[in-house]
């Protein structure tokens, strides 16, 4: 059995599923480990190692421990970094980010070949719809990046 090592990533959250009272499974794409998937143990009464959550779009650094990077690895913490505020003051926003997460969500594998490449992918692309004035702009930000 392989020894647990302990990880620091920049990462997007892409997927978030309770797991009983306290616990969530958190899909994140990470830059340098690709997409990778976390039991976050506590993580709905802990404020001090999950402030402000794990929401979906949540990017920040995520500091984790994996054993095997094919398999579920323990979230120890997720510091946000960036939000983004405009999604929160527009459907159109959060619609087409929603939807540009869940399918980069599934069409991305876990260990890619080049695994800053989805992260990089997601992030501009949120960026591009965070930025985009109006609502063909937001789907064609969407849109772009996902051709790459």
């Amino acid at each position: 059995m392989k020894n647990k090592q302990e990880i620091e990533s920049p990462a997007i959250i892409t997927k978030t599923i309770p797991y009983g009272d306290t616990n969530i499974i958190v899909t994140a794409l990470t830059h340098g480990y690709g997409k990778l998937t976390f039991m976050a143990r506590g993580a709905k009464k802990s404020t001090k190692r999950f402030p402000g959550g794990l929401d979906i779009l949540s990017q920040g650094t995520l500091k984790a421990q994996v054993r095997d990077f094919s398999k579920m690895g323990f979230l120890l913490s997720f510091q946000r970094e960036t939000l983004f505020p405009s999604f929160a003051a527009s459907i159109s926003k959060i619609s087409a980010a929603t939807l540009f997460c869940e399918v980069c969500n599934a069409l991305i594998k876990p260990l890619p070949h080049d695994p800053e490449k989805p992260y990089e992918a997601l992030f501009k692309g949120l960026v591009a719809i965070e930025n985009a004035e109006k609502e063909l702009e937001i789907l064609e930000a969407s849109r772009s990046f996902l051709v790459e």
